[in-house]
């Protein structure tokens, strides 16, 4: 299917020596592995997108929290819609993590 081509492209492109691989590389290959259902595999890329700081992290995801009143945001700019979705998921995971480890002190 797409997804499959979309990697094996991506994967063809880290290994050459005269391709920058950044976000620009990794977002339709994100958003073939989210259409094509390929979830987790999405998530775990985009994981490595950000180890590789492909995209912005976010370095306190509640720390807009502490003050009241304040909203949470993800900035998604420069992001696809497959990268987008992937990270939107992989950040309400880190919401999910903080907010459980406070409740547990």
């Amino acid at each position: 299917g797409d997804w499959q081509r979309a990697v094996a492209l991506y994967r063809e492109m880290q290994e050459r020596e005269d391709v920058n691989v950044d976000y620009m590389a990794l977002n339709p290959m994100l958003g073939a592995l989210w259409m094509g259902g390929q979830f987790q595999t999405a998530m775990e890329e985009m994981t490595k997108g950000l180890d590789n700081d492909f995209y912005p992290k976010a370095k306190d995801p509640l720390g807009s929290l502490r003050d009241e009143g304040s909203a949470v945001a993800l900035d998604l700019h420069d992001f696809s819609y497959g990268s987008a979705l992937a990270r939107t998921v992989l950040w309400l995971c880190e919401l999910h993590s903080q907010t459980t480890q406070k409740h547990k002190l």
